[in-house]
């Protein structure tokens, strides 16, 4: 086969399978129930009090550990919001979102109250924006790879909220009070793949399902699929077969 028609042929190839695979890309993740432990079956000890700073993420003592343990579960129910999108969590408590961004690196906004920035008032919105009546915690998660073990791993770290309230659009939001949502810092190993599968979040016992809901249900009407519809204008078409 010579080299113009090998060009073309690998054109085409591209050109039918590229479109597909990016459409099936998708950001995953798990809300967990948060795990509390008991010693001696009187008292319940909350993790977070027994951590210490690592690269690993939320490091338990030894002692605990080895004591009676609640194991996380899936938290199902729980609505999540990213690029124009509201998913809710299934049985096993995975959110999953279709990918609609080039770089790996994700936010996690943890809020209680969420305002749009608009394009075009009062429907078309550019963005979201951080509502200052609430409280909010953001995260960001960064992609990494270690050359020396060869992993490839997410490094979650608590960052700054932005000075202009613009949300950055590469952020998964989660409308809840954020002292009942646990994000782990520190280093997550994670496979290579084209889907982005993110760090656990865990979900504490204080968590209002029903603040949750009935907030995102208020602003569903921001986060609806586009609709596109096909008109026939036959003036236009008449002025086209005059011109030819």
């Amino acid at each position: 086969m010579n080299n113009p028609y090998k060009i073309s042929f690998y054109l085409i190839c591209l050109s039918i399978f590229l479109p597909a695979y990016s459409s099936d890309t998708v950001i995953t993740f798990f809300l967990q129930k948060y795990p509390y432990f008991k010693l001696h079956q009187k008292k319940s000890y909350d993790q977070e009090k027994y951590s210490k700073k690592l690269r690993q993420p939320t490091y338990v003592y030894k002692k605990i550990t080895q004591s009676n343990t609640f194991f996380s579960h899936g938290v199902p129910g729980v609505v999540c919001l990213y690029a124009g999108r509201a998913s809710l969590s299934d049985p096993n408590g995975q959110v999953t979102f279709p990918r609609q961004q080039q770089t790996r690196d994700m936010y996690i906004l943890i809020t209680k109250g969420i305002q749009p920035a608009y394009m075009i008032a009062p429907a078309t919105i550019d963005r979201w924006m951080l509502d200052s009546r609430h409280p909010s915690e953001m995260y960001k998660m960064t992609f990494n790879h270690d050359p020396n073990t060869t992993l490839f791993y997410y490094e979650t770290t608590k960052t700054d909220l932005p000075k202009d309230n613009l949300i950055n659009r590469n952020t998964v939001i989660l409308i809840a009070d954020p002292k009942n949502v646990f994000i782990p810092l520190g280093a997550t190993v994670i496979d290579e793949s084209p889907n982005i599968a993110l760090p656990i979040i865990y979900i504490k016992k204080g968590f209002c399902f029903v603040y949750n809901s009935l907030y995102t249900l208020a602003i569903k009407q921001y986060f609806e699929q586009t609709d596109s519809t096909l008109k026939q204008d036959t003036a236009t078409i008449a002025k086209i077969q005059q011109t030819t």
